[in-house]
């Protein structure tokens, strides 16, 4: 069997894992001209030497790091030298066969360049690859579908999705969130003991040793991870710290992370309801608020592991051991502890948290190959696209909703229009009935030659007889008689003659001179004929057929029927005087000389009475 060494590098710690219990270290590197190269912390390691910090962000770019006494180095190469020292420590008896270096999975293109460019001799791979790998070992992954990877470092967090029937290749980029980081929720932790010091009399005298402050937070950080409660140990007095203040302080960037993997699978064009499995690494892995809030936000269960901090250089040396002829289904089986050695300067102490070193167990199990079956795992996943839906049946024309309503508005007028017509239409039948119950009168129209014209007026022509004295004749003479009067002549309309009275008889005039001739009365126009009235028959609408449609009869509501009103009997119209018309002018007729008539006896008129004159005394005897 080869021996191979699996290392993973990270910006808070170093990890390194051969035949024995993995070595943790800071990222710190101290050289100096007595020790060479050391990694772990300079205060330990190399008193007085160059220590460079920070130099993992930095692989890759191009300007060089400063050191203390002016020299400058590249990122690059101080982790070459890093590496190196690494593996002399955790294997000093001679130097492994295989190395595979497990490097931040968001780290761009030029920087793995640039690493293996420095360690040739190296295999790099990405820290999400090695991590899933050693997962899949045991516990167990699915062999199919879409797979979370959630990477909670020291200096931020990666989202990674990988196909796992693809083996486990990588669906388009890693997503780095630096809000949520162990650093950044030590910081956090200070700051809140910093808050409870500052309440305390005796809470001054901490403020001095910052530093081993932040230790302290750390590792109080640490065990909170299993224990509900712990107390920080600093000059002066104790501070109790809480699980809930611990989560209080991490619950609202959580809820970052939260957003950033939902904003992955949807920019991949995946339904958070695709993912086959959430698997969470890394030392900020094991606190209990990060499992449950992440089960509930994606209704999974999730996948960890005991020592989720060193489980990418555990998935490193799986690498190494198995080869690059190897298929992916067959995989080294995982130890299930790994000591921790007790040897090198600077290791830190064993225990099974996050962010620090894993418990004391046995040596590593001797490798033995075993043959892993696809349906040896969970259950299979098939994702496929989801079938076409089927055409939604053609509804008939009148099964439709629109034409339902349009027909039962349509019905709704006609049948309000019908009342309305019938109703009227009932009116004006009873107006018809009323009125024809009185027999018009019919005026018959009169010839104009059958009216009777009214006579002309006849003059009658007193003739004083000269013969007779009239009163006064014998005491004045007669007076000059005066010229008759022109005859005047009038029309008009007279009454039947009445009856005459007695007149007395009037001596026989003389001859009288012979009168001009009257002219003919003028024909009046005959009034014109008055015509019947035209009965006018009831309006009668022909019914309305329409169409019998397969619909829910629809019945409208009939409205009470009105009591008709009992037909009034019309009065009689009076008869309207015709107006006469104006007679035409006409032109006057000549005067013709019409025969004398012979003039009828007039009676005499019977002389009044009258007094007796007074006699007058004369001698002369009253004649007889």
């Amino acid at each position: 069997m080869r021996d191979c060494l699996g290392l993973s590098v990270g910006a808070t710690n170093l990890v390194a894992i051969a035949d024995h219990a993995p070595l943790v270290r800071r990222a710190v590197l101290t050289v100096s001209a007595q020790h060479g190269a050391v990694v772990g912390a300079p205060s330990l390691s190399a008193p007085g030497g160059l220590v460079f910090t920070d130099f993992v962000e930095r692989v890759g770019d191009p300007v060089p790091l400063v050191a203390g006494d002016g020299s400058t180095h590249s990122a690059d190469r101080l982790l070459a030298g890093t590496v190196e020292a690494l593996t002399r420590e955790a294997s000093p008896a001679h130097r492994p066969d295989v190395s595979v270096l497990a490097v931040p999975a968001h780290w761009s293109a030029a920087a793995l360049d640039a690493v293996r460019g420095a360690m040739p001799g190296v295999r790099v791979v990405p820290d999400s690859v090695a991590a899933l790998t050693a997962i899949q070992a045991h516990p167990g992954l699915p062999a199919r579908g879409v797979v979370a990877l959630c990477d909670f470092g020291g200096s931020g967090t990666s989202l990674t999705l990988v196909d796992a029937a693809a083996g486990y290749t990588t669906i388009g980029q890693t997503v780095r969130y630096p809000d949520f980081s162990g650093d950044l929720i030590d910081q956090e932790v200070l700051r809140h003991v910093l808050s409870n010091l500052d309440a305390e009399p005796a809470g001054t005298a901490a403020v001095a040793a910052l530093a081993q402050l932040r230790d302290e937070c750390r590792a109080a950080k640490e065990r909170l991870s299993d224990e509900s409660s712990t107390t920080l140990a600093v000059p002066g007095t104790a501070i109790r710290l809480t699980r809930a203040e611990l989560d209080t302080v991490v619950n609202q960037p959580l809820g970052g992370v939260i957003e950033a993997l939902l904003d992955l699978l949807r920019r991949n064009g995946i339904h958070p309801a695709q993912l086959a499995a959430l698997v969470t690494v890394g030392g900020g892995a094991r606190i209990p608020l990060v499992t449950q809030r992440l089960s509930s936000a994606f209704r999974i269960p999730v996948t960890t592991v005991p020592q989720a901090q060193v489980i990418a250089a555990v998935g490193a040396a799986l690498i190494g051991r198995r080869g690059a002829d190897e298929t992916a289904t067959q995989v080294a089986v995982a130890p299930a502890s790994l000591p921790v050695t007790g040897t090198g300067t600077g290791t830190v102490a064993a225990s099974a948290m996050a962010w620090s070193v894993e418990d004391s167990a046995a040596e590593v199990a001797e490798f033995v190959p075993e043959s892993v079956t696809d349906d040896s795992a969970r259950p299979d996943f098939m994702f496929s696209e989801p079938p076409a839906a089927p055409a939604p049946a053609r509804v008939a024309w009148y099964r439709r909703g629109g034409v339902v309503t349009y027909a039962a508005v349509f019905l709704a007028v006609v049948g309000t229009a019908g009342m309305v017509l019938s109703a009227r239409a009932d009116r004006l039948d009873a107006a018809a009935t009323g009125s024809s119950m009185l027999a018009p009168q019919n005026v018959p129209a009169e010839s104009p030659l059958a009216q009777n014209v009214p006579a002309p007026p006849t003059r009658t022509v007193v003739v004083r007889d000269p013969s007779w004295p009239g009163p006064g004749a014998g005491a004045q003479a007669p007076a000059a008689p005066r010229p008759a009067a022109a005859p005047r002549l009038v029309q008009s309309r007279q009454a039947p003659p009445a009856a005459r009275a007695p007149q007395r008889a009037v001596p026989p005039p003389q001859a009288p001179r012979p009168r001009p001739a009257a002219p003919p009365p003028a024909l009046l126009p005959a009034p014109p004929p008055a015509l019947p009235p035209i009965p006018v028959p009831p309006l009668t609408f022909p019914p309305v057929t329409l169409p019998q449609l397969p619909i829910p009869t629809f019945n409208p509501p009939t409205p009470s029927p009105s009591p008709s009103p009992s037909p009034t009997p019309t009065p009689a119209p009076s008869p309207s005087p015709e107006p006469e018309p104006e007679p035409e002018p006409t032109q006057t007729p000549e005067p013709t000389v019409e025969p004398t008539p012979t003039p009828e006896p007039t009676p005499e008129p019977t002389p009044e009475p009258t007094a007796a004159p007074e006699p007058t005394p004369t001698s002369a005897a009253p004649s007889p």
